[in-house]
């Protein structure tokens, strides 16, 4: 693992996941038979924008529903320190014919929110302040829920994966 941080209340870790881990779950994920459910939009479920992706929620309102899949990411929320999930979602977008930004927002506010990228594209993370995170396989940018983000379309591979973590930091 290697940690850094972009700006003052965004970090970056790099190779998150042992390697055999991640190889697992990007098997899985972008296996031909892992569920994905069609969301005809990708930022606001009031308005439709022209985007769409498909999603797979893991963990739902704090835990309380629980996909099949969640072994699967156990091992993150080990390495995370075992917070108090409020919701995993992967988000599974198309390629697009440029990179779109999908509008800033907040997913709930006075957690933390963390990315990890399932597999690397020329999509990213961009903050309200600027700064840009690179979508690279195996990498978690972990920050403030208070602050607007986006997603960022790309144009290079088939698909691009995320997974999308609001939780509560473990009371020490």
């Amino acid at each position: 693992m290697y940690t850094f941080k972009v700006s003052s209340s965004v970090t970056v870790i790099d190779n998150f996941l042992p390697a055999h881990q991640h190889g697992e779950m990007l098997e899985v994920l972008l296996g031909a038979d892992f569920p994905w459910y069609f969301n005809p939009t990708v930022v606001r479920y009031d308005e439709f924008d022209g985007n769409y992706q498909f999603t797979h929620s893991v963990v739902r309102d704090s835990d309380a529903e629980r996909s099949w899949a969640y072994p699967l990411f156990e091992p993150m929320l080990e390495r995370l320190g075992h917070p108090q999930l409020i919701r995993a979602k992967l988000n599974l977008g198309p390629r697009d014919t440029q990179n779109r930004e999908a509008g800033f927002h907040v997913d709930y506010t006075n957690v933390t929110t963390a990315v990890f990228y399932v597999n690397t594209t020329n999509g990213s993370t961009k903050f309200a302040d600027g700064t840009v995170v690179e979508g690279i396989a195996n990498r978690l940018v972990e920050f403030d829920s208070n602050i607007p983000h986006t997603g960022v379309s790309h144009t290079d591979e088939q698909v691009r994966c995320v997974l999308n973590l609001n939780y509560q930091r473990p009371s020490v």
